[in-house]
């Protein structure tokens, strides 16, 4: 029977070698912390150092940053929720005017407006010769009709006459009637 310390014939000593690791293991952790263990100590060192901040007249130490008074809580409450109403007014805006402008093209057009108000006119119209230069390279054509429908009439040329005056109406009426023309008249020729 061989005794677990022993080490077999011509073999390792286990327990050696498992000391042997344990010392470089430690000796080489030790090296390795021993910056930071020497810059932890200047740290203490140095907070140690610093002078304690002197008492406030409540008997308190003043760490440079005052308590909020119940005003100034108010402000910052009153000051979120102004803030939160315009940001929510102008996201208001901003979808009606992408509604009623940039309703014709695809979104992500329409995602390009920007924020500011007064600059969404000028930007519609680069986002619009954007998308018509686009849509040029992607090999689309568009037709122009130059404003006349199928009918041969412009959309100017009709006319509602519901909301015309009683005059407008009737002067509409004789200018679109033709005049009643009758037939000639025979030739009168003298009996003789």
């Amino acid at each position: 029977m061989t005794d677990a310390n022993q080490p077999p014939a011509g073999g390792i000593d286990a327990k050696a070698l498992q000391d042997a690791i344990t010392a470089s293991v430690t000796s080489s952790l030790t090296a390795a912390l021993k910056p930071l263990q020497d810059q932890m100590l200047a740290l203490q060192q140095q907070a140690q150092a610093k002078p304690a901040p002197a008492p406030t007249a409540a008997g308190k130490a003043d760490a440079g940053e005052k308590p909020l008074t119940a005003a100034e809580v108010q402000k910052l409450l009153a000051d979120g929720l102004a803030a939160h109403s315009q940001q929510s007014q102008q996201s208001a805006a901003r979808e009606q005017y992408l509604g009623s402008k940039l309703k014709d093209l695809p979104e992500a057009y329409r995602k390009q407006l920007g924020n500011d108000p007064t600059k969404w006119p000028a930007e519609e119209q680069a986002i619009r010769s954007a998308y018509q230069a686009d849509f040029k390279v992607a090999g689309g054509t568009v037709t122009d009709k130059g404003g006349v429908d199928a009918g041969g009439k412009k959309p100017g040329d009709t006319i509602d006459v519901t909301k015309l005056s009683a005059t407008e109406s009737i002067a509409l009426g004789l200018k679109s009637s033709a005049p009643a023309r009758s037939a000639p008249a025979p030739a009168v020729t003298e009996a003789k």
